[in-house]
């Protein structure tokens, strides 16, 4: 009778298997580690789309009708443009003459 211990075969595949084993251990480690990113990616995908779908919520709101953007457009619509513009244009005349008058007095004492 053979004793399994003796037999050469039996401890070649003995060897081989727990090579194989071995390998087999570190690939699912590898596994474990790539599940463990995905899931952590995936946290941060949700998160994300959590905060995208939120300021298209703020986005909506700002743009409705009834919005803050549509209120500041009414109310610039509503502006009276060309008579601010006359306005502005008269008071620079008014700085031109008295800088100029201003000028002139310094010349007269000289």
């Amino acid at each position: 009778m053979l004793n399994k211990e003796n037999n050469p075969v039996d401890n070649i595949s003995c060897d081989l298997i727990i090579k194989k084993l071995d390998k087999l251990d570190g690939e699912i480690g590898g596994l474990k580690e790539s599940i463990n990113l995905i899931a952590v990616q995936s946290n941060q995908i949700d998160n994300l789309t959590s905060q995208v779908h939120a300021l298209w919520k703020k986005y909506d709101i700002a743009f409705s009708p009834e919005g803050l953007v549509t209120q500041i457009m009414n109310f610039q619509a509503a502006c009276p443009k060309e008579t601010i513009t006359r306005r502005l244009k008269e008071l620079w005349l008014a700085y031109a003459l008295l800088a100029s008058i201003i000028v002139g007095l310094l010349l007269k004492k000289l």
